[in-house]
């Protein structure tokens, strides 16, 4: 397959719910808007002039934006949202809720714990990982065995 460029650093699904770590998403936005990344919110629109809104969209369209997209910022109550899913089939490194990391069995590659409690701690784990510029597909291994899933027992 040819491998498309990527237009953004990072994509996120903003949505005004409590559950989903409103807050903490708004924080580590303008602290990585202010690094001048390209970031691409799906969802609520943001107010910053430095982001690129598409508010709300059609699932496929969103998924175009997830392919032009480096790295995504996962919600914080779910750990494989469909947001996430998309994310995970179009190979994204996604940064996730840590509290989450006895559930991560699967794509360990290209899942990366944060505390969502620590915006500062955050900021510097995603700058690290959006400086590795040259990420090659060959890391993501995945563990998922489906000839021994669909045995019977």
């Amino acid at each position: 397959k040819s491998v498309n460029k990527k237009k953004f650093d990072l994509v996120i699904y903003n949505r005004q719910y409590a559950t989903k770590g409103n807050i903490f998403i708004s924080k580590i936005i303008k602290i990585l808007s202010s690094k001048d990344l390209k970031i691409a919110i799906i969802g609520d629109k943001f107010e910053d002039k430095k982001v690129y809104n598409y508010g709300y969209i059609k699932r496929n369209t969103a998924k175009k934006i997830i392919s032009k997209s480096r790295f995504a910022i996962s919600s914080q109550e779910n750990l494989y949202s469909f947001f996430t899913q998309d994310c995970l089939s179009k190979n994204l490194i996604i940064f996730y809720n840590k509290e989450f990391k006895n559930y991560c069995i699967y794509f360990e590659n290209q899942l990366v714990p944060i505390d969502y409690k620590n915006e500062k701690k955050t900021a510097n784990i995603i700058l690290k990982h959006l400086s590795k510029r040259n990420i090659s597909k060959k890391n993501y291994s995945y563990k998922f065995n489906f000839k021994e899933y669909f045995t019977i027992n």
